[in-house]
């Protein structure tokens, strides 16, 4: 049977009106029977209004009573209003689960952020260093000289700094550059030249780290990294693998492994390749994190990850970001990269994160610091060491705030 244009408006008003008079009932059996159909049952999905239409269109087949609420109801979910509706319905059932879920993930990372030893062992090194000296302290000495090595041991320094290259006949040599420019005024590169052919350092090296100052010294020759190990067999070395070369990797090794230094000579690099092929070569050395998995810590530190996921270096050695403007960046450039530099600060120089760190036995060494206000300010953010290029300003800094150690 069909209905004229005036029933079918009638039926839609009656609709309407039992919908509007049955929300929350109509609501109910919506969410609970018709989401999962195109029809609605008389049963299930609107008996009351099937019971409703009978009375007042007392010839209509209970078939037809059922396409129109299918027809009705199709229509009134595809209105915006009651998308909408729905939205917002489930959108709060989502927030419900979500948002206890979230508030409990945070509460435990926090917890777990301060108190990490819950989950992790202590890593336990054979050394703890808080005054570090860089390139073998290069402001008061020629760097990476058996001098320069030698005036920091005598500051009291705790740990050497230092980077390797080989020589064309296989020598492993303490140098900051392969090109031997900088250095010496020779434009060549080491691996050209024998070990005896070396040029000796200029008699005055700027200092890389703080712009306008020299140092200078009696002694200008290059040094064996054996030599180094021979004279002084207690003082822990960090060592920076600079260039992929697997023979420079491996005569580091050896030698590490024939004067026993394994537990006090560390694994140093910015490259994450370069690191694997350190570690694979001697897996008994402790190592720092390179520049990918500096940015991963980070990404775990603020994502709440980190107290969750084990960490395998022992050192942290990152620039302390207030030195950068005054040394890699021109001065006329300062003013345009000074916010840079302020917002890499405070992403990067978090307290709970090296405190998190340090509970755990990683060392934070942060560099280089060359002033008073630079050391202190390394320390006050949490750092276990500082690296300088000054070792008597750090000793005598260290010496009045005994209770940095």
């Amino acid at each position: 049977m069909s209905l004229s244009d005036e029933q079918r408006n009638r039926v839609t008003q009656i609709l309407c009106q039992c919908c509007q008079a049955n929300s929350e009932q109509v609501r109910d059996k919506e969410d609970k029977d018709f989401y999962g159909s195109d029809r609605v049952s008389a049963e299930a999905g609107g008996g009351f209004l099937h019971s409703y239409l009978s009375v007042h269109f007392e010839s209509l087949s209970s078939d037809r009573i059922e396409d129109l609420l299918t027809s009705f109801w199709i229509s009134q979910r595809s209105s915006p209003e009651t998308q909408t509706g729905v939205l917002k319905r489930r959108m709060s059932g989502f927030l419900f689960f979500i948002l206890p879920a979230l508030g409990g993930y945070a509460l435990t990372s926090v917890y777990l952020l301060k108190n990490p030893l819950i989950l992790h062992k202590r890593k336990r090194t054979a050394f703890y260093c808080t005054h570090i000296s860089h390139r073998g302290g290069c402001g008061e000495r020629i760097e990476s000289t058996m001098e320069a090595f030698t005036h920091a041991v005598e500051q009291g320094t705790q740990m050497l700094e230092l980077d390797c290259h080989l020589t064309h006949d296989g020598h492993v040599v303490v140098s900051h550059d392969e090109n031997l420019l900088r250095e010496t005024g020779n434009d060549v590169n080491m691996s050209s030249l024998d070990w005896q052919d070396l040029p000796l350092y200029k008699d005055r090296l700027e200092v890389t780290f703080f712009s306008g100052r020299f140092s200078g010294g009696a002694d200008r020759k290059f040094t064996l990294l054996e030599d180094l190990f021979r004279t002084f067999p207690q003082i822990p070395i960090s060592i920076e693998i600079k260039e992929n070369n697997s023979q420079l990797i491996k005569k580091v090794s050896d030698l590490v492994k024939t004067y026993n230094r394994d537990e006090i000579t560390v694994w140093a690099t910015v490259n994450s390749n370069i690191m694997r092929k350190c570690r694979r070569t001697n897996s008994s050395m402790p190592y720092s994190f390179t520049v990918r998995r500096g940015v991963l810590l980070l990404l775990l530190y603020y994502s709440g990850l980190l107290p969750f996921v084990p960490l395998g270096e022992s050192l942290l050695q990152f620039y302390l970001p207030r030195i950068i403007n005054r040394t890699f960046i021109p001065q006329k450039r300062v003013l345009r990269n000074r916010l840079i530099i302020s917002l890499l600060e405070k992403v990067t120089m978090r307290r709970g994160l090296f405190n998190h760190l340090a509970a755990r036995g990683i060392q934070v060494h942060l560099f280089v610091c060359n002033e008073e206000e630079d050391i202190k300010a390394a320390f006050d953010v949490g750092a276990t060491g500082v690296m300088t290029d000054y070792p008597t300003l750090l000793s005598n800094y260290l010496l009045r705030n005994r209770n940095q150690d």
